[in-house]
């Protein structure tokens, strides 16, 4: 058990998001037209 205490608190933690998706391509487009964004949001 000793020596998982060598890997305790080596980094900081970090909870936020750093990465985003973005559509490439026609993909926006189909979503806007879709409504998708729009559907998504309803169901919260």
């Amino acid at each position: 058990m000793s020596t998982l205490c060598n890997f305790t608190n080596l980094f900081s933690l970090s909870k936020t998001l750093r990465f985003e998706l973005k559509p490439v391509g026609k993909t926006l487009e189909n979503i806007e037209k879709n409504g998708l964004l729009a559907k998504n949001n309803q169901s919260i």
